[in-house]
């Protein structure tokens, strides 16, 4: 059998899946961009370059490309999709897509790593009886602090 610390099993999933709805968030953001309800590099008021292209990196702020990788990483392919179902990456975002998954990852991920690192004690101790006094209780050292009940054993 494994034996597995729930505490680190927990924070890593954790930290994943905040990874994973930034990434949501940046795939709904590019998905109203492309139907023209928020501005984009779909829209009108994106960059151009000479060439008619939408700008990309600084030339392209705040509505155009922050980058373009599909020369690299083939937007078809299997590691873009892979990478967009895990993380939200895609091989060209805009920079909406790349601020609100930066913002998602610093607001939520601060708010995480405190929880993580400061969990809240709910349970409060309870007050100390005093030794002296006679309705204290007197506790046998060599009694279990819990004994399963025992079966029902029957008229024998």
């Amino acid at each position: 059998m494994l034996r597995l610390n729930l505490r680190v099993f927990f924070a890593w999933t954790g930290g994943f899946l905040v990874v994973v709805a930034a990434g949501v968030l940046a795939y709904a953001l590019h998905d109203l961009q492309e139907a023209g309800v928020l501005p984009g590099p779909f829209s009108a008021l994106a960059p151009v370059t000479a060439t008619g292209a939408v700008a990309v990196g600084w030339s392209g702020f705040p509505f155009g490309w922050a980058f373009d990788m599909s020369g690299v990483i083939a937007p078809g392919g299997a590691l873009a999709t892979v990478l967009q179902a895990v993380i939200g990456f895609m091989p060209q975002m805009s920079w909406l897509q790349v601020i609100a998954w930066v913002a998602y990852i610093a607001v939520v991920g601060t708010f995480f790593l405190r929880g993580i690192r400061s969990p809240r004690r709910t349970v409060t101790p309870a007050p100390a009886a005093d030794a002296a006094s006679p309705s204290a209780p007197v506790a046998d050292a060599a009694a279990p602090a819990f004994a399963p009940a025992r079966p029902h054993q029957g008229a024998q």
